[in-house]
C-alpha cells in the first residue's frame, strides 16, 4: 500500500467511525425522547460572552429518570 492509498484509506476509515457514531447517537436520542415523553423535561439554557467576545453556552436537562447536561 502505497502513502496515497494509506491516506485514502485512513480517511476513508474516518468517515466510517464517524457515521457509526452518528448512527448510535441517533438511536441513544431515540431512546431518550420516548422516556422524555412518559417523564417530562425540564430544559434550561444561557448563553454569555467572555474574553474577545467569544460566547460560552450552557445546556442543562432534566427529568425525573436522569439529568443530562
Amino acid at each position: 500500500m502505497n502513502k496515497s492509498t494509506s491516506s485514502k484509506h485512513l480517511a476513508q476509515q474516518h468517515t466510517n467511525d464517524r457515521v457509526d457514531e452518528l448512527v448510535n447517537t441517533e438511536k441513544d436520542t431515540e431512546k431518550i425522547k420516548r422516556i422524555w415523553s412518559k417523564t417530562g423535561v425540564t430544559i434550561m439554557s444561557d448563553e454569555w460572552l467572555y474574553i474577545k467576545n467569544r460566547s460560552m453556552k450552557n445546556i442543562l436537562i432534566i427529568t425525573l429518570k436522569a439529568r443530562c447536561s
